[in-house]
């Protein structure tokens, strides 16, 4: 009898023996879960199944069952994990743009964001990347993308100024900005930081808006 399965990376559907399906186990501890399992059978031949044919199937299906439920309990830390740093990210950019004296930037893009400290050294207002503070890049994990808008829903990065107060880098009144943590299933986390400074994480089921 064969097992059908999907693989998560492609989402094609794969007839697999009972030997290829219990070497799903090892593709998941290298990163490669399998997800949204479907239990189907396709016997081979018309004549019935033996106990051992029986147990083997069962086996089968208990070890499908546990990788799926491995697989999702590994993308929700994935999210969690994120969200509670993007937060801790975000709160300590305005804490180092009061003690430093400096603006301090986050801007997301797609699966990571990019944390910058600014400087203006000839008081016109126009701050911009300081040379002698490199860019520190925040890589998310696979399959957790981000996004930032303001509610205007325009796309947004997230600055803030000598005493914590966030401004629109474009020289605009500063709005609302949500950034929106994304997994593969949908589930959302977003941090909505405000322009006084404050900053709150919460959970967001459906669309951003």
């Amino acid at each position: 009898m064969d097992f059908l399965w999907k693989e998560c990376g492609t989402g094609d559907l794969v007839w697999a023996s009972a030997r290829e399906v219990m070497g799903l186990r090892n593709q998941f501890e290298q990163g490669r879960p399998t997800c949204h399992v479907q239990v189907k059978l396709r016997y081979l031949s018309n004549s019935g199944s033996s106990l051992p044919e029986v147990m083997t199937t069962v086996g089968v299906v208990a070890v499908l069952m546990a990788i799926a439920a491995l697989g999702l309990t590994r993308r929700y830390v994935d999210l969690e994990s994120s969200h509670q740093e993007l937060v801790s990210s975000v709160r300590e950019l305005r804490l180092r743009a009061t003690l430093k004296g400096a603006h301090y930037r986050l801007t997301p893009s797609s699966s990571a964001y990019e944390i910058q400290r600014l400087r203006d050294d000839d008081g016109d207002g126009l701050w911009i990347p300081d040379p002698d503070s490199p860019a520190r890049v925040v890589e998310l994990p696979p399959g957790v993308a981000i996004a930032a808008e303001k509610l205007s829903g325009d796309a947004a990065a997230v600055e803030f100024d000598t005493r914590g107060v966030m401004v629109d880098p474009d020289g605009a009144a500063a709005e609302v900005v949500r950034i929106a943590l994304t997994d593969a299933d949908g589930d959302r986390r977003v941090v909505e930081v405000w322009p006084s400074g404050q900053v709150q994480g919460q959970i967001i089921v459906g669309v951003l808006r």
